[in-house]
């Protein structure tokens, strides 16, 4: 069984891949993280918005930080209920530190 990188945390984006299927990769907000997978949204691609739990295997490559358009998504999303998320809050922290060279 293969383990989540322990440096992914709440509140990231991870790279999903689904290697054995039609769908693409596709960013992928972390909402918990578990010992085999993570739990969240994805951001883009034909699953977008919907919650999902990848595997580890499927958790290739983790992103640093947020483009503007991933985080737009993110804010702009009304079918994702962020309101009381820690990854919305902590995502929001991650962003404003990155726009501030940090």
């Amino acid at each position: 069984m293969s383990r989540i990188d322990p440096s992914v945390k709440v509140g990231e984006i991870v790279r999903v891949s689904h290697p054995d299927s039609d769908i693409p990769s596709a960013s992928f907000m972390v909402y918990e993280v578990h010992e085999d997978l993570v739990c969240g949204s994805a951001l883009e691609g034909p699953l977008q918005y919907e919650y999902g739990e990848p595997s580890a295997e499927l958790v290739d490559t983790q992103i640093r930080g947020f483009t503007d358009e991933q985080l737009l998504i993110v804010l702009e999303n009304e079918s994702i209920d962020f309101s009381a998320s820690d990854a919305y809050i902590e995502a929001g922290r991650r962003w404003k530190l990155q726009q501030q060279g940090k």
